[in-house]
C-alpha cells in the first residue's frame, strides 16, 4: 500500500493537478490512497474572510470568498472543459453558498468559536 498527500502548491492550479494525477496514475497497480488538501493558498483565503466576517466587514469577507470562488471555478473550468458547468453547479456552487451562509451568521454576531472556524476553514 503507499498513501499519496497532495495540497497547497501541489494542486493549485488545473496544471498542477494534473501534474498530480499523472504521479498517481503511475503507482496505479499499487493502489494508493490519495488524500488531497486545499489548492494553494485557500486555507489562507478562508482565514481572512472569516477574520473579516467575524469583525463585522460584510463586503471585505465577501469579496474574499468571491475572489475564492472564482479562482475554483476557473481552474474546475480548465480540468473539466464543457463537462465543469454540471460539476460546478452541482457540486461546488453548493459549498460556495453554505459557506457564504456561515460568514454572515458571522458578520451578524454570532460568537466566533474554534468550531466554527474549523467548521469553515474545512470548507478547503
Amino acid at each position: 500500500m503507499i498513501v499519496m498527500k497532495f495540497g497547497g502548491s501541489s494542486v493549485a492550479s488545473a496544471a498542477a493537478i494534473k501534474w498530480v494525477a499523472g504521479i498517481v496514475k503511475s503507482y496505479e497497480q499499487e493502489h494508493p490512497i490519495v488524500v488531497v488538501s486545499a489548492m494553494g493558498k485557500t486555507t489562507d483565503r478562508l482565514q481572512e474572510a472569516l477574520e473579516s466576517a467575524a469583525r463585522g466587514w460584510a463586503y471585505s469577507a465577501w469579496r474574499r470568498l468571491e475572489d475564492l470562488r472564482q479562482f475554483h471555478f476557473q481552474e474546475t473550468q480548465r480540468l473539466l472543459g464543457a463537462s465543469a458547468r454540471q460539476f460546478l453547479a452541482q457540486r461546488i456552487a453548493p459549498q460556495f453558498r453554505e459557506l457564504h451562509g456561515r460568514l454572515i451568521e458571522l458578520e451578524e454576531g454570532r460568537e466566533l468559536t474554534p468550531q466554527i472556524t474549523d467548521e469553515v476553514l474545512s470548507y478547503g
